[in-house]
């Protein structure tokens, strides 16, 4: 995501939209990218995230470094001057998608072992479970690529290609919030029913939908005064779908209610009379956990 949010930031110094704030959020994103690369490396407690072991991730990771690298030194040569020109764009443009790819093997390594163990150790998590945190958080990624590919289109840098990107990544967009709501039988992802994701899945969607909202633009000619837009309303759904995520990871770690005890051996009077009544009780209790094993399954773990 990250990655994405970079060439952004960076295009939009190069417009010379909000240079002081756009060149604050540039040198921050620059500072994530390096402290998750190091916390997938060695670990971060604070993150949940355990060190990595498996060798062909080690692999990988390193193979990210490489190519963030001269990706970074670029970077922190325009927050240097403070002014982004054409060599500097031509530059990103060609550094950026394989480190993008890269990443996105990367992540699908993480996937992988995922699938393996959870944070403890002990349980393996769902491949549903996994596909959900994926989805939800390739929304993020989505959401910052679509606005560097409509920045690209503006500044004529490269336009078909970019315009059929941006084309790609609101088709994809939509597609995915459909999915994260309802669900999806083909690649195994289970619907939402979580109330509290409920809500902020459907706050993601009062940025997207909407006559004039997010998609709206996306959709439309890429046209320099959108900026202004751009900067007021990507942001804000970058963090709804931050939110989103944390709610699909907190229902994956979230353990199953305990299980209710049995009756005493010993009844009182009567106690059959209002057997019904527990018996409809403990129904319903069995029926909530299933509810909730099953938002388990299907809300869960990736980053």
């Amino acid at each position: 995501m990250y990655c994405q949010k970079l060439t952004k930031e960076v295009l939009l110094i190069y417009l010379e939209h909000e240079i002081e704030d756009n060149l604050w959020l540039l040198k921050d994103s620059v500072e994530k990218f390096e402290y998750i690369q190091r916390a997938l490396r060695f670990g971060d407690h604070q993150l949940y995230i355990p060190p990595t072991t498996d060798q062909e991730t080690l692999e990988h990771l390193n193979f990210v470094d490489q190519l963030w690298k001269p990706f970074e030194e670029e970077i922190r040569i325009v927050l240097t001057k403070g002014y982004v020109n054409q060599s500097d764009i031509e530059f990103i443009s060609t550094l950026e998608p394989p480190l993008e790819i890269e990443l996105l093997t990367l992540l699908h390594l993480y996937e992988g072992l995922a699938e393996q163990v959870d944070s403890t150790g002990e349980i393996p998590l769902p491949r549903a479970t996994v596909l959900a945190i994926e989805y939800a958080g390739s929304q993020r990624l989505l959401c910052q690529k679509m606005v560097a590919d409509y920045l690209f289109v503006v500044i004529g840098y490269e336009e078909e290609e970019h315009m059929a990107g941006l084309q790609e990544d609101v088709a994809e967009f939509d597609n995915v919030m459909q999915a994260l709501y309802y669900g999806d039988t083909e690649i195994g992802l289970h619907a939402a029913e979580s109330p509290d994701l409920i809500i902020w899945l459907d706050r993601c969607s009062e940025i997207w939908e909407g006559e004039n909202g997010f998609k709206a633009v996306m959709s439309a000619e890429p046209t320099y005064f959108m900026l202004d837009y751009l900067a007021s309303q990507n942001i804000p759904l970058l963090g709804r779908l931050n939110v989103v995520v944390g709610l699909f990871k907190k229902i994956a770690t979230t353990p199953p209610p305990p299980p209710s005890e049995p009756p005493p051996p010993d009844h009182p009077p009567g106690w059959n009379n209002g057997s019904d009544s527990l018996l409809g009780t403990c129904t319903l209790f069995l029926a909530g956990g299933a509810m909730i094993s099953f938002s388990f399954f299907g809300n869960s773990m990736l980053h």
